[in-house]
């Protein structure tokens, strides 16, 4: 089991192992040349947390983390880059007269409004708020106010601007239990999952939540007691339900800790949970997902070739994974930071700061399809400091054009065809259209394939790739529709 607070203090007097050697050379464009953002410049101890970085389809970007401040405790911090513009000030977003800290940042797309969820240490216990920017001014609301420990809040926002909170506390006989609540009513309901099971080491059980666009939460978490550790997931089957079902992911490792999870447009779980054999086990990060109404999928080894602890997830439009991860050695976490992709059928890997001094990376993808990631950097704790890494190249599995804007909508004969077991798509959105997009790929009875694209999207070239790693051979259609026109052509999978 790794506790990371405990490990990071021992982490820059390690060189770059191994491993770290092995994998630099492996490096794609997208990182090579990245470009980096030292937000604080200071002597405090600064730290990201596991949601520190939101980016809005317009490429602005918003960032929260958590600092230790002489006079004792954590205070939460926000700064934001509005789309072409330079980084705000820092903003104190917690109670500067109490202790703040595991905080988790979530952003409401419908209405521009950012959420904080974070853990405040009042007089007789650890209490749950959230705050939210309204034109400048921070508005808090407690939502917690017994005498027992409430800790680790996870946030999300569905498209409804609905608030969904999961965090870790106790019953009325003293278990540790998962608690959800949501403003579904305009009001904050609370719900205590009393089929949770956390173990006697509960505080750590590191919850995890995410919505779909009609609000039906999931809840990911360590369940189970030590050593027999495993990711647990709760859901409910219609937003502000009080029942909730309960399953047990597992993955190759003896035991899992933490998780990040994702639902796409389609409502297909993305899920990345990190673990171990054992004390001194080198640690891996799976990946598995589970489409709506189907079974989860075979878990795959995200970070092949190396070990690391699984930082966050992110989906891309075209259902492709992406994350980031952190080196470890041993039990120690090296400072090293990496990222992996899926986009292509077969996950790779790409060293991001390889400078044994980069901790807990967060990673979000704008809507070109550059990468960031925020992580704190600093040998020591009076040197850590924030910075946010931004991609050079897209990191997605779709590319625009840099030939003008074309006159038609076209969509061309895919390369390789046939193929097995992955091809890439081309089309063009022609000058003056911008609306919502699909790309989807069908059987000759009419029936959905897979999705590509499906969303907003402006004039440009594009290019996105099928993975039909899953699909038997045969002949398929696919259908490019935009804008009330439609282009569809044939392709055949081989294998």
């Amino acid at each position: 089991m790794f506790h990371k607070t405990h490990l990071i203090r021992w982490s820059y007097v390690l060189a770059l192992t191994l491993v770290s050697i092995f994998l630099s050379g492996k490096a794609s464009a997208q990182w090579a040349g990245a470009t980096r953002d030292t937000l604080t410049r200071d002597s405090f101890r600064d730290e990201s947390v596991a949601q520190s970085l939101v980016c809005e389809p317009d490429n602005s970007l918003h960032v929260i983390w958590q600092r230790a401040v002489p006079t004792g405790g954590w205070r939460i911090l926000y700064v934001k880059r509005p789309a072409g513009q330079g980084w705000s000030l820092p903003r104190t977003a917690s109670d500067t007269s109490i202790a703040a800290f595991q905080s988790a940042l979530a952003y409401s797309f419908r209405t521009g409004t950012p959420f904080i969820a974070y853990r405040a240490t009042h007089a007789t216990s650890d209490e749950i708020v959230v705050v939210k920017d309204s034109a400048g001014i921070w508005v808090t609301t407690r939502l917690t106010t017994d005498s027992s420990p409430d800790l680790a809040p996870t946030i999300a926002v569905d498209r409804n601007s609905t608030v969904h909170l999961a965090w870790i506390g106790r019953d009325a006989s003293n278990n540790w239990k998962i608690l959800y609540a949501n403003n579904i009513t305009g009001s904050w309901r609370t719900q205590l999952l009393a089929a949770s099971e956390l173990g006697d080491f509960g505080s750590g059980a590191a919850p995890s939540v995410a919505v779909t666009s009609a609000g039906i939460a999931h809840i990911f978490y360590r369940g189970g007691n030590y050593p027999d550790y495993h990711i647990h997931h709760a859901s409910n089957s219609q937003a502000g339900d009080t029942l909730w079902t309960y399953e047990i992911v597992t993955t190759p490792n003896g035991s899992d800790y933490t998780s990040s999870a994702v639902v796409d447009t389609s409502g297909t779980l993305h899920l990345l949970a990190s673990g171990n054999d054992g004390f001194g086990f080198p640690p891996h990060a799976y990946y598995l997902k589970k489409p709506s109404g189907g079974p989860w999928s075979g878990a795959e080894l995200a970070n092949p070739g190396g070990t690391g602890l699984g930082g966050s997830l992110i989906v891309d439009r075209f259902g492709k994974a992406h994350i980031s991860w952190d080196e470890v050695s041993g039990n120690i976490i090296t400072g090293n930071l990496y990222y992996a992709t899926n986009k292509t059928g077969s996950w790779t890997i790409t060293p991001v700061q390889t400078d044994a001094a980069t901790f807990n990376g967060v990673l979000a993808v704008d809507g070109t399809g550059h990468g960031h990631i925020v992580a704190y950097n600093g040998a020591t704790f009076q040197t850590q400091e924030i910075i946010v890494i931004h991609s050079n190249g897209l990191v997605t599995g779709i590319r625009e054009g840099s030939q003008g804007i074309p006159n038609a909508l076209m969509l061309f004969q895919n390369y390789p065809n046939p193929f097995n077991p992955t091809t890439t798509i081309q089309f063009q959105i022609p000058v003056g259209t911008y609306g919502h997009t699909s790309l989807r790929v069908y059987d000759l009875l009419g029936r959905d394939v897979a999705i590509l694209v499906n969303e907003e999207m402006k004039p440009g070239s594009y290019e996105s790739i099928f993975d039909a790693s899953n699909i038997a051979s045969g002949v398929f259609l696919y259908q490019l529709h935009t804008n009330g026109q439609s282009i569809t052509r044939k392709l055949l999978i081989i294998k």
